[in-house]
C-alpha cells in the first residue's frame, strides 16, 4: 500500500509541472496566468470526479470491489494511451489510400504533423 501511495505521489509530482509547462508553451505570455489556472483547475476537478465515476462504473457492473474499479480505470487509460500514441506518432513514411470510384481511383495522402491534417500527395483517377 505504501508503495502505491509513493508511486501516485511521484507520478503527480512529475507530471503536474510537465503539464503546466506544456500549457505555457502553447499560449502567449499575457495568457500564462489563465493557462496555469485552467491546468490546475482541471487537474483538481479530475481528482474530485474520478471517485464518482469509478463508483458509477462499479455500480453499473454490479461490482463494488475497488480492485475492479481500478482495473477498469487501467484498461481505459491503456486504450486512451494507445489511441493517442497512434494519433500523435504515426509511422514515418506511411501513406493512407482511400479508394473512390473504382480500384484505379486513389488519393494518397501523408500526415502533416505541424498542421495535424492529411495532405494530398498524389491523386490518380483512371476511368475504364
Amino acid at each position: 500500500m505504501m508503495l502505491g501511495v509513493c508511486m501516485v505521489g511521484f507520478g503527480q509530482g512529475s507530471l503536474f509541472p510537465i503539464i503546466t509547462l506544456r500549457a505555457l508553451d502553447r499560449v502567449h505570455s499575457h495568457q500564462a496566468d489563465r493557462a496555469v489556472a485552467l491546468t490546475s483547475s482541471f487537474t483538481f476537478l479530475g481528482q474530485f470526479i474520478s471517485p464518482l465515476i469509478l463508483d458509477g462504473v462499479g455500480k453499473i457492473a454490479n461490482s463494488t470491489a475497488i480492485r475492479f474499479q481500478y482495473g477498469a480505470l487501467a484498461v481505459s487509460v491503456f486504450i486512451v494511451v494507445l489511441i493517442s500514441t497512434v494519433y500523435l506518432f504515426p509511422v514515418k513514411g506511411s501513406v493512407g489510400s482511400i479508394g473512390l470510384v473504382s480500384k484505379a481511383s486513389t488519393i494518397s495522402a501523408v500526415w502533416d504533423r505541424s498542421r495535424r491534417i492529411l495532405v494530398p500527395k498524389k491523386i490518380r483517377i483512371l476511368f475504364h
